[in-house]
């Protein structure tokens, strides 16, 4: 729409829909979040969202004198976590794990940091509509069965009642093989079943008594 009336627009990053250019941008540097976060060898080449902040910033120099839409998509903090070893040290001797998680998130900020930065020496802050999100919590289409927690949470409630479900497919192997999980999960209780892909099997199920049992080590 916004192309339509004379913006011009690029994405850059993860599309996670497909691997071709859809056809609704001026500029397509995409991909179906199946590259790797390094453009060579992990930690001695360009990390991925180094390189496309890069091209963000080129975009906006570009063309800063007209109406314009950037796209930026970044696939980390995501498995594998590897991140460039400078973002390291400001978690060593933490307690937070994965360490490198945290620094990937260091990292996405340092380079939203950088596209902002950019916005204010082109002149261009003032006119420029920023919006941040992640890839979940868009307004609930018509016709879905959830329930939004915002303002729950805005309000500083903690009573939520209903059973939380959850359906994961784990990046471990279970037996050798890979595993479907889906877990039920009250205020005490934690239920996880799974299913192995490639014979069906379930392996037993597991069962947790969270308050008294919290990190499910029982």
């Amino acid at each position: 729409m916004l192309r339509e009336a004379g913006y011009v627009t690029a994405y850059i990053g993860n599309w996670h829909l497909r691997e071709y250019d859809p056809g609704f941008f001026d500029v397509w540097k995409g991909f179906n979040s199946l590259e790797p976060h390094w453009l060579g060898e992990k930690y001695a080449s360009p990390y991925r969202p180094d390189v496309e902040t890069d091209a963000g910033i080129e975009f906006l120099e570009q063309h800063r004198d007209k109406p314009f839409l950037l796209f930026q998509s970044y696939y980390p903090p995501h498995t594998p976590f590897t991140v460039p070893k400078r973002f390291h040290a400001l978690y060593e001797g933490t307690d937070l794990e994965p360490m490198e998680y945290y620094a990937a998130v260091s990292d996405i900020d340092w380079n939203v940091g950088r596209l902002l930065a950019k916005l204010y020496e082109l002149g261009l802050r003032e006119r420029t509509v920023v919006s941040y999100t992640s890839e979940h919590g868009v307004t609930i289409p018509a016709g879905l069965h959830g329930k939004s927690l915002v303002g729950p949470l805005r309000r500083g409630e903690d009573n939520w009642s209903e059973p939380v479900v959850i359906q994961n497919i784990p990046h471990g192997k279970i037996n050798e093989a890979g595993a479907i999980e889906r877990a039920v999960r009250t205020r005490q209780w934690k239920l996880i079943t799974r299913q192995l892909e490639k014979t069906g099997q379930t392996p037993p199920f597991e069962l947790y008594n969270l308050l008294a049992d919290p990190g499910e080590e029982a």
